[in-house]
């Protein structure tokens, strides 16, 4: 990543390397320093294009758990270390916290996510989406792809300069970021080699990304109690390669066993938190740490915030509510608008209750969270809609003249630009709706929307016809998809019906290099699907 870096910005290189030297000879002259426990504020931006790469809080809070477990030497896997080395193992008494404040000083639970398809290239690009300021925080990208990589970061000379200040922080594959969800117990470590590169740490081989040949022998990673070694891929404990027994277990070889630090590597980790080389030594400043929300360590309740697994239901489904509030409360309070009230400390009952309503109409809900010390306080009115049986009448003609989404349509799932009702083109009447799909780059985003109840329990047949207009702006193959599809429980499953693809039965009009406007009836198409099932001949 370094070669590429300075490939693409030569102009850097010669601050690089005075950085690197004056970083150099600041570790090597520094004496002590003390056992103040350093603590970084850390915020991580989760780049994904709805996939598994957009992962969990709770994985991230895995994550950091994992790392300060590894930095404080409280691992429990500490005592397989070989004698050779157990003298040696350190507490690097650093400790790393996710941010509390943004850089606005507003209130964060130090995750963001941003949609786009950079997330499978994981390069510079990707890093220009998102960072606050590096002098505040460590910025951590988690992707779907890292340069065919676990993770990686860049040493603080490499970023020391003002025009490589962007590229600062740490990469980490989604599947390699803590030790729940898409990742698993074996790969929690690349986050704490990586924080050791971005403290100025070289792998234990030297200063390559390649283990396990001959040259490395004649390399030195610059610290005085890690042995010189080939390197290693495999985790063999009493290995020896340059003349010496190997330190395999330490988190900077590739061995897959990583159970240490030495003490050689906290001084010279520490040496690069107080060097003002990359602006390392201002992160841990008092000042800094509160601006951050990390000072005391205690949770800030700063935002009272939920979600619900679906906001239109039929009367007697269940519906879940997810509290998003934060940091950290510690009780629930559930207006469920119902006059049904849900209230306690057990987060297992009261977190994400499981809520029920038995009559149709919109509801307004309001959660109230504390910590025992302060409260908070969030209302969202007609919040959801519950549904009856048959609420629409049949025959329903709807040239959507009265706009949309209205009481009758729902919008639903808007990943891309959205359904909209527009009065540019229309088959009859003023208006139509449409979906701006020109400018998409992203594949597999879906936009729905859908109706109100009907009551077909008494006919033998439900007839749905539409017209659509939709031209490709490429002569290539391409993936859009109209679908159409029904339910006969109320949305519990939906069952297809009808799909016109982009390239084969969907184009009404050639294809076209700027974005497609019908502009006569000539250019719309109809179609009709008949539903003569009984079992889906239903009431919702």
């Amino acid at each position: 990543m370094t070669e590429k870096l300075f490939h693409d910005r030569p102009h850097t290189i010669l601050d690089a390397e005075q950085a690197e030297a004056q970083l150099e000879t600041f570790t090597q002259q520094r004496q002590g320093g003390g056992n103040q426990v350093y603590i970084v504020p850390v915020v991580f931006h989760v780049i994904h294009n709805f996939g598994e790469e957009n992962i969990s809080d709770e994985q991230i809070h895995s994550a950091m758990e994992s790392v300060n477990i590894d930095f404080r030497k409280l691992n429990e896997d500490i005592d397989d270390v070989i004698e050779a080395f157990a003298g040696i193992t350190a507490d690097v008494e650093v400790e790393f916290r996710l941010a509390q404040l943004d850089p606005q000083g507003n209130c964060t639970n130090g995750i963001t996510r941003t949609v786009s398809d950079l997330t499978y290239v994981g390069d510079s690009d990707m890093k220009e989406l998102i960072q606050w300021p590096r002098e505040k925080y460590l910025n951590v990208w988690v992707c779907a792809y890292a340069q065919g990589a676990a993770g990686y970061s860049l040493y603080p000379s490499s970023v020391n300069s003002f025009f490589n200040e962007d590229q600062d922080g740490i990469v980490l594959k989604h599947d390699y970021c803590g030790y729940i969800g898409t990742s698993n117990w074996s790969r929690r470590r690349t986050f704490p080699h990586e924080i050791g590169h971005w403290l100025n740490l070289r792998h234990c081989w030297g200063n390559s990304n390649e283990p396990n040949i001959d040259e490395n022998c004649d390399e030195d990673d610059l610290v005085d109690d890690t042995p010189w070694t080939r390197g290693w891929q495999s985790c063999a404990l009493y290995g020896e390669s340059c003349g010496t027994l190997d330190n395999v277990q330490n988190y900077m070889e590739y061995s897959g066993c990583g159970r240490m630090f030495t003490e050689g590597q906290k001084d010279r980790m520490r040496a690069a938190l107080e060097s003002s080389t990359a602006q390392r030594n201002q992160l841990w400043q008092e000042s800094n740490l509160e601006a951050t929300g990390v000072l005391t360590g205690e949770s800030i309740l700063c935002e009272a915030s939920f979600s619900v697994s679906k906001d239109v239901v039929c009367m007697g489904q269940e519906m879940q509510f997810f509290d998003n509030s934060y940091n950290a409360p510690s009780s629930w309070t559930w207006d469920f608008g119902d006059g049904t009230e849900l209230s306690g400390n057990d987060p297992e009952i009261f977190k994400n209750p499981i809520h029920t309503y038995e009559v149709p109409g919109d509801y307004s809900i309001t959660l109230v969270v504390s910590n025992g010390t302060d409260e908070l306080a969030v209302t969202q009115e007609q919040f959801v809609t519950v549904l009856g049986s048959g609420e629409l009448d049949s025959p329903l003609v709807e040239g959507f003249e009265a706009g949309f989404p209205d009481d009758e349509w729902f919008l639903y799932n808007t990943e891309g630009a959205g359904w909209e009702v527009t009065n540019t083109a229309s088959f009859t009447g003023d208006y139509s709706l449409k979906l701006d799909n020109y400018s998409n780059d992203i594949e597999w985003l879906e936009d729905q929307f859908f109706s109100r109840t009907f009551d077909f329990s008494e006919v033998d047949e439900a007839l749905i016809t539409f017209k659509w207009a939709y031209a490709s702006k490429t002569m290539e193959a391409t993936s859009d998809r109209l679908r159409v599809y029904i339910s006969a429980d109320c949305g519990e499953s939906w069952i297809l019906k009808e799909q016109l693809s982009g390239s084969v039965d969907m184009p009404t009009s050639e294809y076209s290099s700027s974005p497609f406007t019908p502009s006569s009836t000539s250019e719309w198409a109809s179609a009709s699907v008949s539903i003569t099932n009984p079992a889906q001949l239903t009431e919702t």
